[in-house]
């Protein structure tokens, strides 16, 4: 494909992101991973990116968030740690919009992987034990409860998916339930079942899946799947597994980390330099017939992938994309290429603290202009049309607290925080 290059995400984040995930709901692309910041700002694991600022979730987690997803209008992680928000909360916790709250006792192992399936939530990782009760790598919430599923799996999981109705699992296993699956294999709600021969080979474990052109892809460390010589990535049409292409280098250590649909592509990235002969650098794109790079690709691991606001989004241990600078995370768009954050001109807030109304004046109008108080779990508390460069807002309504202030023109933003006190 003919890229047209990466752009960095604010100051991007100072360790490694191990998760990316879109909350289409609060229109927030939720960050996990072993950072502590961005830039000069603290952040501790855990942040949400709203198109133009990183912004905190409390006092975030004490260790690595690996995977998020949405349960009954909360927001869950999961990962490797004992503490969210200061609170007990072993390896899983939920973000109700202003605090963070334990589920159940947790875990005696870090959850790698979650996702939400019939009105449970389903998380895999490389625990044995919830509390005291014994549960082997999955487990299932109900709300209220933890509950084994079936008999679990005999090692890690590290990727699930809901596809066609039923639970996809995969990871480092070869057995679930008792039955022969290695590596990959889904759930109907009270058996679990193979998928053909499953993985072989190399470390012969799946590490993510995603759909594309309506069949399961999976990626992963492995040589084979299902009989088929197929170097760390495959695709299940529901009765058999194929290659696609020739995959990526076979060298011990390279693996596939994740996979993403983005316009009718196939991305895919991990560790790895090459794929049927061509220099890829740990990104690679698949059209369904044959694989290209972006550019240069990464000078470090892409270890997730995420859809957000018709741009793709990638994480994980690097510090340029394409040539640019970019600390860890990166945006890409097929359309625009190269899409920088470009800031408005400071604006003013005054009084502040504000009271009772607070005026707030801008250097120019622009008739698309918005601008959005919201709090800082990215709540909108007020969004406003102005008619003129300076005007009064009414506060007086508000809890005191510390709010944002968000104006956007087009593709400028710019943000300040305005403290709400009396």
């Amino acid at each position: 494909m003919n890229a047209q290059g990466c752009g960095p995400v604010g100051d991007g984040t100072n360790g490694t992101l191990h998760c990316l995930y879109t909350d289409t709901v609060h229109d927030h692309l939720y960050c996990g991973g072993a950072f502590t910041g961005s830039g000069g700002d603290p952040f501790n694991h855990v942040c949400w990116w709203n198109d133009t600022t990183f912004n905190p979730m409390g006092s975030g987690t004490n260790g690595d968030v690996f995977c998020a997803a949405h349960f009954n209008g909360n927001l869950c992680v999961g990962g490797s740690f004992s503490q969210a928000g200061g609170s007990s909360c072993m390896n899983v916790a939920y973000w109700d919009g202003s605090t963070w709250q334990p589920m159940g006792p947790g875990f005696n192992g870090a959850v790698n992987c979650m996702v939400e399936h019939n009105g449970n939530l389903y998380c895999g990782g490389e625990f044995t034990l919830c509390g005291t009760t014994p549960m082997q790598h999955v487990a299932m919430w109900n709300g209220s409860a933890w509950a084994p599923v079936g008999g679990g799996c005999d090692e890690a999981v590290y990727a699930m998916l809901v596809h066609d109705g039923a639970l996809y699992m995969g990871g480092h296993f070869e057995q679930c339930g008792g039955i022969t699956c290695n590596g990959i294999c889904w759930w109907d709600g009270s058996t679990y079942h193979p998928m053909g021969t499953g993985m072989s080979g190399m470390d012969h474990s799946v590490n993510t899946m995603c759909v594309y052109n309506g069949n399961l892809c999976a990626g992963g460390s492995f040589s084979n799947a299902g009989g088929t010589w197929a170097w760390n990535i495959a695709t299940w049409n529901g009765g058999a597994w194929s290659s696609l292409g020739g995959g990526w280098s076979g060298s011990m250590g390279d693996a596939v980390h994740t996979l993403c649909e983005y316009h009718g592509l196939l991305y895919c990235g991990g560790i790895f330099g090459d794929c049927d002969g061509m220099t890829v650098n740990n990104l690679g794109v698949w059209n369904g017939s044959t694989w290209s790079s972006i550019g240069t690709g990464f000078d470090g691991q892409v270890r997730s992938l995420a859809v957000y606001n018709d741009v793709l989004y990638l994480g994980g241990e690097f510090t340029t994309a394409d040539g640019t600078a970019a600390l860890n995370i990166a945006q890409y768009s097929t359309t625009t290429g190269l899409r920088p954050v470009l800031e408005m001109d400071a604006f003013g807030i005054y009084p502040v603290p504000a009271s009772t109304t607070v005026n707030i004046s801008l250097t120019e109008l622009q008739p698309n202009a918005v601008i959005e108080i919201s709090t800082l779990t990215g709540s909108v508390v007020r969004t406003l049309r102005p008619n003129s460069t300076s005007f009064f807002v009414d506060v007086s309504d508000l809890v005191d607290g510390t709010y944002a202030v968000t104006v956007r023109d087009g593709k400028r933003s710019r943000t300040q925080r305005l403290p709400v006190a009396r």
